[in-house]
């Protein structure tokens, strides 16, 4: 017999709203494509993200580079430019009791908002 007595669950996101998968010190911007009606699952598709403030770059903020370690150090905070990418690839997202989670990624999530992240020194 199907229960039907499960708990909803209020959905804090919508079709639109930014994401972030996080794998370890790096973090990558999403964008929620599709929610359940349950609210336990969502689908992001992976967002594309432009770094502005590059070793390279002429910002003045730009990141800092030493040598040392494995490929040196890098310093700084990094800026980046976020564009929807329709054809990147869509995850689903669960709600577990430790939060939103991706497990074909193995990845935490955060919904409402999108960050971009890497660790050059990892």
């Amino acid at each position: 017999m199907k229960n039907t007595n499960r708990k909803q669950v209020k959905v804090i996101a919508k079709v639109g709203d930014g994401a972030t998968m996080y794998w370890w010190t790096d973090s990558k911007p999403c964008t929620v494509v599709r929610t359940s009606p349950s609210g336990k699952n969502v689908w992001v598709q992976m967002d594309d993200a432009k770094l502005l403030n590059g070793i390279t770059s002429d910002a003045a903020d730009k990141l800092d580079l030493t040598p040392g370690g494995f490929l040196g150090h890098v310093e700084g905070k990094q800026r980046y430019e976020f564009t929807r990418n329709t054809s990147g690839p869509i995850h689903r997202v669960t709600l577990r009791k430790d939060g939103w989670r991706c497990a074909a990624q193995g990845a935490t999530v955060t919904l409402g908002v999108r960050f971009k992240h890497h660790d050059y020194n990892f």
